[in-house]
């Protein structure tokens, strides 16, 4: 789940096949995973059971999750999302253009100078990773995944 600010983006993460959140420990249905809590209270929430729905442990049983929160910085009016994650060790982006135009992704110094693999439609990405940034550019809407090998 992503959320949008002005100044910045926040993205919480849970990794669905770990622990608590893997396929079987929880009800098919009923389960966001992430959730935003109140409106006005602007917080967001893991939220791992559904409601009324309790997860049965032995006593002294423990089991355990794995997920987090990325703070980003805010982005081009066309540009929707940019965040870094990992894929079986491979670093990548995740883009999400709202609209025609072009944006400048803040990269991890670990990627400077790298090549990078598109993984999508609608959507141009720089042949590399230069020190002022990944250089996306967008005909539309479109999502797309941005390997850096």
């Amino acid at each position: 789940m992503s959320l949008r600010g002005s100044e910045r983006n926040l993205t919480l993460w849970m990794d669905r096949s770990y622990g608590i959140a893997a396929p079987g420990y929880l009800p098919a249905s009923g389960v966001s995973g992430l959730m935003f809590h109140q409106a006005n209270s602007k917080k967001a929430y893991h939220q791992l059971l559904a409601q009324g729905k309790p997860l049965a442990l032995a006593s002294g049983a423990y089991d355990n999750w794995r997920g987090g929160y990325i703070f980003s910085p805010s982005l081009s009016a066309a540009a929707d999302l940019a965040q870094r994650y990992y894929n079986g060790g491979v670093p990548g982006y995740i883009v999400a253009m709202t609209s025609a135009g072009s944006a400048k992704v803040a990269a991890a110094l670990a990627d400077l100078n790298h090549k990078t693999n598109l993984d999508g439609t609608g959507m141009t990405v720089s042949g590399y990773v230069p020190p002022t940034g990944l250089s996306v550019k967008s005909t539309g809407y479109s999502v797309a995944k941005v390997a850096v090998t």
